[in-house]
């Protein structure tokens, strides 16, 4: 029963947020079918397995839905939500993943510091200029909110979500290596993160830059197995290593530094107006489609829970009437 709960909850965010994208408003609709969802999955996360229970693997599945959840409602405030205590923990444990990781990859530590003083010096933004980007991406989003959640320490943003984000990409295809559109994808949202702190969340100094952008290969000895070794191992270049960083996959050393590059101004160059036009270069909507795309194509990949083929009415490898016959006779109408 998890496994179907979290297949169609996924799918309902997904569809909620195609809806609201269409319309230019909320589908109360579909938020309360999506609510009534995800609190029968945190029930059945809550609840003790029933003796007997078969246990599946469904870190995949979790990760999806904590991802999609927490970009489709980020926006606005959400039942779902997590606390702001629970996002604090998020943030110390981001910060403290990415001091580990820059201690053993010294290339972002060596870009120049003048370069760098700029994020401190010119930011952060007024409240003026900070209240007005957050409209823009409401406006942009097709989002009406009149609660003032977005951009505040209780909105969950990019770059909290940035690790679940990871996590799901490693395990979509844990086998496989990074390929050129993921990376596409995954370049763009360390851009959009870093964007939105200086943006809309109003922070100030490298930070924010560094955080976003320290995600690659390090040394198996410096990794923690679990998570973060599934993480890691999609960034070795098991064919190249000689030839890359550290054992990175060459494409995402290069990708990476050019994405982190790009929020750099030139000397002389206003820092305001250089990330405003960096957020024209890089439009929301078309990066909201990459990222729903990404989670379309990963629910896409997982099999289709039974309940849910016997609620489409074909249930794979018996003909429709057979399946038809075994719906009468488990009580779905």
């Amino acid at each position: 029963m998890l496994d179907y709960l979290l297949y169609v909850s996924t799918k309902a965010l997904l569809e909620e947020r195609t809806a609201q994208r269409s319309s230019k408003s909320k589908n109360l609709e579909h938020e309360a079918r999506s609510d009534q969802l995800l609190g029968m999955v945190d029930g059945a996360l809550t609840s003790p397995p029933t003796r007997g229970q078969r246990v599946l693997n469904l870190e995949c599945r979790l990760y999806l839905l904590k991802y999609t959840s927490l970009f489709v409602r980020r926006l606005y405030p959400s039942p779902a939500a997590p606390s702001l205590s629970c996002l604090e923990a998020l943030r110390r444990q981001n910060r403290k993943r990415v001091a580990k990781w820059l201690r053993h990859r010294a290339e972002l530590s060596t870009l120049d510091p003048s370069s760098l003083s700029i994020f401190t010096s010119a930011l952060p933004l007024s409240e003026a200029s900070l209240d007005q980007n957050r409209q823009h991406v409401l406006s942009t989003l097709a989002v009406r909110d009149e609660t003032s959640f977005y951009g505040t320490p209780s909105s969950p943003s990019l770059l909290d979500a940035f690790p679940i984000f990871m996590a799901l990409s490693s395990t979509v295809a844990p086998t496989a290596s990074i390929t050129p559109a993921w990376m596409a994808t995954a370049g763009e949202l360390m851009l959009q993160a870093a964007l939105e702190q200086y943006l809309v969340y109003g922070a100030q100094g490298p930070e924010a830059l560094t955080e976003a952008f320290a995600w690659g290969y390090d040394a198996l000895e410096n990794v923690d197995e679990g998570e973060q070794g599934s993480i890691n191992a999609m960034f070795w270049d098991e064919i190249g290593e000689q030839n890359s960083v550290a054992g990175e996959v060459e494409a995402w050393t290069r990708l990476r530094g050019d994405h982190m590059r790009a929020l750099i101004p030139d000397p002389g160059v206003n820092l305001e107006t250089h990330l405003a036009d960096l957020s024209v270069r890089f439009p929301l909507n078309g990066f909201e489609d990459k990222v729903l795309n990404f989670l379309q194509a990963s629910l896409a990949s997982q099999p289709v829970p039974i309940l849910t083929q016997l609620e489409i009415g074909k249930l794979k490898g018996i003909s429709r009437g057979e399946t038809e016959a075994l719906k009468r006779r488990v009580g779905i109408p």
